[in-house]
């Protein structure tokens, strides 16, 4: 009976941490309300701003790139989401950067990265060292992490355009556009304004990968009770 207890004890208790983290990632970190991935091209990219700027249903866009990307340091090599927004001075409109301890705000450099918690664990990384990142079948490139930002689901590494071109020696290549909606404004009625647009590949909502999430953990409810 006390180890049937101590089990359903515990499984609250992993219930409860988890819902917890799911609401701080996708209502206090992950703001933007839609993520619109595109073909990369620069005439699909202006056809697509121009196009949310005529959108009743969008409040504001910005012009991301997010790729997956190695990083390693030491002998250690881990996947992450490289993420450049376009405009670092109007990120905090779609993500949240800050420390977890005290929640002061972080802000994106013109030089250098910010990693997010998780990664930086992995690979013992702390704020002035240097890391090196590897795009698939590419050149690598070394770029020192001067903030560690809060997060709990996915793995990122953020760089300003500026910190991109330096590294790589070309322009951003944007391929996602952060959309914030409108207060009245639905996803259905959004994904079938945008989605005429055979260039949009697809359209990821905050609030649905949230809910995925949640009915994760409520799938927990059942093991509580077998238990």
């Amino acid at each position: 009976i006390a180890g049937c207890s101590a089990l359903m004890v515990a499984g609250f208790g992993l219930q409860h941490a988890i819902a917890s983290v799911v609401d701080m990632q996708y209502d206090a970190i992950f703001l933007y309300d839609a993520m619109a991935v595109f073909e990369e091209d620069r005439i699909v990219l202006q056809e697509i701003a121009q196009q949310l700027d005529n959108s009743s249903l969008v409040e504001e866009s910005m012009a991301v790139r997010q790729s997956t990307i190695d990083i390693s340091r030491a002998s250690v090599t881990k996947n992450l989401y490289l993420f450049v927004p376009e405009d670092p001075q109007a990120l905090s409109d779609y993500v949240t950067l800050r420390h977890r301890g005290d929640g002061e705000a972080i802000t994106l450099p013109e030089e250098g990265a910010v990693l997010t918690e998780k990664m930086a664990r992995l690979l013992d990384v702390e704020v002035g060292d240097t890391v090196t990142l590897s795009p698939d079948g590419g050149q690598s490139y070394s770029v020192q992490v001067v903030d560690i930002t809060e997060n709990y689901t996915l793995n990122l590494i953020y760089l300003s355009p500026s910190q991109y071109e330096a590294l790589w020696g070309q322009p951003v290549s944007y391929n996602s556009f952060l959309v914030n909606m409108t207060p009245d404004a639905t996803e259905d009625a959004l994904s079938s304004q945008l989605l005429t647009n055979n260039n949009i590949l697809m359209i990821n909502y905050t609030a649905s990968s949230g809910s995925q999430f949640h009915d994760i953990v409520d799938s927990l409810n059942y093991i509580v009770l077998v238990l």
